[in-house]
């Protein structure tokens, strides 16, 4: 499959990096509105993409999605098949219905929100809540780097660098395990870790601190670091993420059931990359079939994702 890849901040990097040692893709060139470079296939200026249009197969959006994917992934699915990792839970049906027209219109399959969650572990609570009666669903983020809430750090003006810390916290774990369903607002700290210019330090806390869905209503720590502390402490983008789902399975209170799912990843945009180059084969898939519009990873078969011998992993 021919891809292309639009952007190149960690995520960029991280699906062109596992794309080149993967037979089943050939990188056809990184699309990028910044003069940067790449060892893995040629960079050009996002104004040259449509010249690949005929050539490209499916794109891979790594965008943010605080301020690019919303505008970039409706925009681009008019006339090519696209994956993004669209990452704002309380947007995720808005975007999906902008897309879905413009892939609709264009033609196009996009596939949204193809990332470790939402995607991997959404897919995690749609089967707990298939399965067990009366689920209880919790869901924890962390300790880890969160991509898309440093990047919403990084747009606000007077900020050098940002890194941001989802943390969970271990009561509301411990609740969870006992069948108390947890809300994410409560179970979690943001940690965040910002080098700012001298005098800004005030106005950017307020400002981290009231930005929806991101870090309003949640328990949020900012601390402001020089640049030297900032590179040598905070170069790291581990994650990991957790799903406990409890609930009945019989007519008694003893006839109960956990399902505790949970994942670890040394770097967040490389496997959220393998993630989206999965969800890539399945874009092309439905393209090919003639079925147009956006989907979410809850309409594609898992069959879908991957090109090999699928019946020795049953």
């Amino acid at each position: 499959m021919k891809i292309g890849i639009v952007g190149y901040g960690n995520l960029g990097k991280g699906i062109a990096k596992r794309a080149s040692f993967s037979e089943a893709f050939e990188l056809l060139g990184i699309f990028s509105r910044r003069n940067v470079s790449s060892p893995y296939a040629p960079v050009y200026k996002m104004e040259d993409l449509y010249k690949f249009k005929e050539e490209i197969d499916c794109l891979l959006l790594a965008g943010g999605s605080f301020s690019d994917l919303p505008t970039l992934s409706p925009r681009l699915a008019m006339d090519f098949n696209i994956v993004d990792s669209f990452d704002t839970h309380a947007k995720i049906k808005e975007h999906f219905e902008k897309v879905d027209f413009a892939a609709k219109s264009g033609k196009h399959s996009a596939i949204i929100s193809a990332g470790w969650d939402p995607g991997l572990l959404s897919v995690f609570r749609l089967y707990a809540k298939s399965i067990l009666a009366d689920a209880k669903i919790s869901s924890f983020w962390g300790k880890g780097v969160s991509q898309g809430h440093s990047e919403a750090i990084k747009r606000i003006k007077g900020v050098k660098r940002a890194i941001q810390y989802t943390v969970p916290k271990d009561d509301a774990i411990s609740d969870a395990l006992r069948g108390k369903e947890s809300q994410a607002q409560k179970s979690h700290v943001r940690e965040c870790f910002v080098v700012a210019n001298a005098g800004c330090e005030k106005e950017i806390e307020e400002k981290i601190k009231s930005i929806p869905e991101y870090f309003f209503g949640y328990e949020t720590k900012v601390v402001f670091l020089s640049e030297e502390e900032f590179l040598k402490e905070h170069n790291k983008t581990y994650h990991g993420g957790r799903v406990i789902s409890f609930g009945k399975t019989g007519d008694s209170a003893e006839d109960v059931a956990t399902l505790d799912l949970s994942l670890k990843m040394s770097s967040n945009p490389d496997f959220t990359a393998g993630i989206m180059l999965a969800y890539a084969n399945a874009a092309k898939h439905f393209y090919d079939a003639g079925d147009f519009g956006a989907k979410t990873p809850f309409d594609v078969a898992p069959a879908l994702l991957y090109k090999g011998f699928l019946y020795n992993l049953l």
